[in-house]
């Protein structure tokens, strides 16, 4: 969810699910499995396509509404504000039934409980609760960068990876960035692997960007500077690569470029071995709308789902 936004820059981002894709090397851990970087081009089978929407309300039967009008789409992501210890009591209960693919926020009750070890009970029932016969995704406290350090963060997550894991290794669990705290000269990340959990303990990197601008300042994932400076770290790591949120406004003067952001975008990430991108179809921070609106916009999104990964 987008916690703080801005004008001129934004971010959307994560990399990609290639299939054969080892865990990558990571320099500060022994035994660390060798990854490969994908060289091949990706086809439009291969990236998931999806969204978030929380208006009228942030449930299953609201986003099937919004997939008919703008998708298929296939991933829903859902967010809880605290840490459920099963997926029936989480926002993904009904992803499932709907055949929907689930891409699930937890957070924990307190940040320093978790490399503690306080919540390893209710982790491994979440954990233990996801489908078994096709792939989810999950990630805790997704944009971090925003409210604690990446040392901070590295213990929670890190501890978070391992009982979950070990709960259920089906499930793909990333870290989540926030593109805006990844800004040239963002103080949070002025030494960016302070965020960097580890091989060993990430499935895939991921990004949330925003740009708020409508007229001038416009930008995609291709030439936004928070995302690409996000994005000149991630790809050293080897892992795959998603964009889990991503919003773009209207421009009043012209109605085709808020399209035209969107299909850049999906072009770049494509282009660049992206396995995700989701778009925030839901209202924000500030109380800004970002949600998809019929005409150019929904011709584009309409045509970006219509490429997307289909099946489990």
């Amino acid at each position: 969810m987008p916690h703080r936004l801005r004008a001129t820059f934004s971010l959307a981002f994560c990399t990609v699910l290639v299939a054969g894709c080892a865990a990558a090397n990571d320099a500060d851990e022994e035994g660390a499995p060798q990854a490969r970087e994908a060289t091949q081009e990706v086809t439009q089978s291969t990236m998931w396509v999806g969204a978030d929407v929380n208006k009228p309300a942030a449930t299953t039967a609201a986003w099937l509404d919004a997939s008919k009008q703008f998708g298929p789409w296939r991933v829903r992501r859902s967010f809880n504000p605290n840490l459920p210890d099963g997926i029936g009591k989480s926002a993904a209960a009904d992803d499932a039934k709907n055949h929907l693919v689930s891409f699930l926020s937890v957070k924990p009750p307190t940040i320093d409980g978790v490399a503690k070890g306080t919540y390893d009970t209710t982790i491994r029932s979440l954990a233990a609760s996801f489908p078994t016969d096709h792939t989810t995704y999950l990630t805790m406290y997704h944009e971090p960068e925003n409210d604690m350090g990446g040392p901070t963060f590295v213990k929670l997550f890190r501890h978070f990876y391992q009982v979950a894991k070990a709960a259920n290794p089906h499930i793909q669990i990333g870290y989540v960035a926030m593109s805006y705290q990844w800004r040239p000269g963002s103080s949070s990340t002025k030494n960016p692997d302070d965020w960097w959990v580890g091989a060993n303990y990430t499935d895939y990197l991921g990004v949330d960007d925003y740009n708020e601008a409508t007229t001038s300042g416009r930008d995609n994932a291709g030439n936004a500077p928070d995302f690409q400076r996000w994005y000149g770290w991630a790809k050293t790591k080897n892992k795959p690569l998603a964009v889990v949120e991503f919003g773009r406004l209207e421009n009043p003067n012209d109605a085709n470029a808020r399209g035209n952001d969107l299909l850049a975008t999906e072009t770049y990430l494509r282009n660049k071995g992206f396995f995700m991108f989701l778009y925030w179809d839901a209202t924000g921070a500030k109380n800004i709308d970002w949600r998809l609106s019929d005409g150019p916009t929904g011709d584009a999104m309409r045509a970006i789902a219509s490429r997307g990964r289909t099946g489990w």
